[in-house]
């Protein structure tokens, strides 16, 4: 995880530095049950967002609706999100910017481009509501009038975070797992947004 906050990142760079490593996996120190699969997260001073990725048929979800919550880190309770917002397909990494927009990687198998794009502030149109247990929270949608930019990145983009007007992201084809992906992509890309 990523926080703008320096002091919280080098407490959670040294809590996992410091973990104890047993035949090269990290031993974690807590778990919790996900209402979604959470396959990415992304942290900023005060919110965690967890997401899911979704493909036919490789990755299905309920109602073939990606999820995206946000909890609030003061007070994480992973049953019971802060609101929840529908996902575009094939979503592998989230961040967002100063200006509260979100920007997504979305990517699938070394065969094709990636997608890097930005939606506007989705939380200022007006929501729905979604139950989740017994409660009900806000429901945001992005939709493709919802773009703002969409560029295309090489194969396999994944995590992303920005700090001072600028993009990081990561590949998922330097992987040893990948040994057959091209292009391979070993360095993080620094970009403008």
């Amino acid at each position: 995880l990523y926080y703008e906050d320096t002091e919280r990142s080098l407490y959670l760079t040294k809590k996992i530095i410091t973990m104890d490593e047993v035949d090269d996996y990290i031993k974690y120190l807590d778990s919790h049950k996900l209402p979604i699969r959470g396959d990415f997260c992304y942290a900023d001073n005060t919110n965690l967002w967890i997401g899911d990725f979704f493909l036919k048929p490789f990755y299905p979800v309920p109602k073939d609706t990606p999820l995206l919550f946000e909890y609030d880190l003061e007070n994480i309770n992973y049953q019971k999100p802060i609101l929840a917002i529908s996902l575009p397909k094939m979503v592998q990494g989230m961040t967002s910017t100063d200006n509260n927009e979100f920007i997504f990687t979305r990517s699938f198998t070394n065969l094709i481009q990636s997608d890097l794009v930005t939606y506007k502030n989705v939380l200022q149109n007006e929501p729905d509501a979604y139950k989740i247990g017994n409660n009900t929270i806000p429901f945001y949608h992005f939709t493709k009038k919802d773009i703002i930019k969409h560029e295309k990145l090489p194969p396999m983009a994944e995590g992303i975070f920005t700090k001072n007007n600028k993009i990081y992201i990561s590949f998922e084809s330097s992987s040893n797992h990948y040994f057959y992906a091209y292009p391979k992509i070993y360095n993080v890309i620094k970009k403008k947004y």
